[in-house]
């Protein structure tokens, strides 16, 4: 495979670009901040995937069921652990006073829950009622939401950055049909060509596995 065509594959053929995956369409605030992949609602917050449901309204709120390890819904709040559909990503739940609430990363457990309380979707708490049998669970987390501003709309494409007016390499000039696509990739570190001094792509030359293998690794950030 030649290393221009490699280029090309990265580019649009797996949805990879500048450094990241395009894991299916996003979505993108009023002010064009990515705020989550659709329709699975990906997020990555502080590196771990989640599920967020978004709405062209902004996050769609929602109720959640809290249970407790204690007859009086006291000490450490606990989720009901389900399968999401997504079986990397924990699911968020949003309320509308601005806060995620959402699973700790952490292998459920099995335990005797004695209480419950509902968490409605406006933040608000219903009184304790009385809960009685085992479950698989795992502790919640509740942090304050990205500020995202409404409304949000879905981008179908990662744009390819515009090429700059001088070339990085020798044998890619301006008038090069891939031109900015590899200055994308050496930009962004995903690609270095083949050779420093004199600056060369090698854009004809064969490319291996292994140097396959780094540059999808590089631009998934793997």
């Amino acid at each position: 495979m030649k290393r221009w065509a490699t280029v090309l594959a990265l580019v649009a053929g797996t949805g990879i670009a500048l450094g990241q995956a395009k894991l299916d369409v996003y979505i993108v605030d009023a002010n064009g901040a990515k705020v989550a992949y659709y329709p699975s609602g990906l997020m990555f917050i502080d590196g771990t995937p989640f599920a967020v449901p978004a709405a062209p309204t902004g996050f769609f709120p929602s109720d959640l069921l809290v249970f407790y390890t204690t007859p009086d819904c006291s000490g450490t709040p606990y989720l009901e652990s389900f399968d999401t559909g997504i079986s990397f990503a924990a699911p968020v739940t949003y309320t509308s006073d601005g806060l995620f609430h959402y699973p700790a990363q952490q292998l459920p457990v099995t335990m005797t829950v004695l209480s419950r309380r509902q968490l409605n979707s406006d933040g608000s708490l219903e009184p304790c009622a009385s809960s009685l049998g085992r479950q698989s669970s795992v502790p919640l987390v509740t942090f304050p939401a990205p500020s995202f501003l409404p409304p949000f709309h879905l981008v179908e494409n990662l744009q390819v950055s515009p090429a700059p007016p001088v070339p990085t390499f020798n044998d890619v000039p301006t008038t090069h049909p891939f031109f900015r696509y590899i200055e994308a990739l050496s930009n962004s570190g995903i690609s270095a060509g083949c050779s420093a001094s004199p600056p060369l792509y090698c854009p004809d030359n064969p490319i291996t596995r292994g140097e396959v293998a780094v540059l999808i690794a590089k631009a998934l950030g793997l």
